[in-house]
């Protein structure tokens, strides 16, 4: 379940990209991955995936 949200999408390098802004995900029986305990910087993936070729 996702609070309040506004979803994006994009194209970086031909790549289609989605993104999620939220305050809160909430997972089934309150389980969450650990990449949304430290997720990276934006910017940092944004860079990531500019680089695959």
């Amino acid at each position: 379940m996702i609070g309040e949200s506004d979803t994006y999408q994009s194209l970086i390098n031909g790549k289609y990209v989605l993104m999620i802004e939220s305050d809160t995900i909430e997972f089934d029986k309150g389980v969450s991955p650990i990449e949304f305990h430290r997720p990276d910087d934006l910017m940092e993936i944004v860079e990531r995936i500019s680089r695959k070729v």
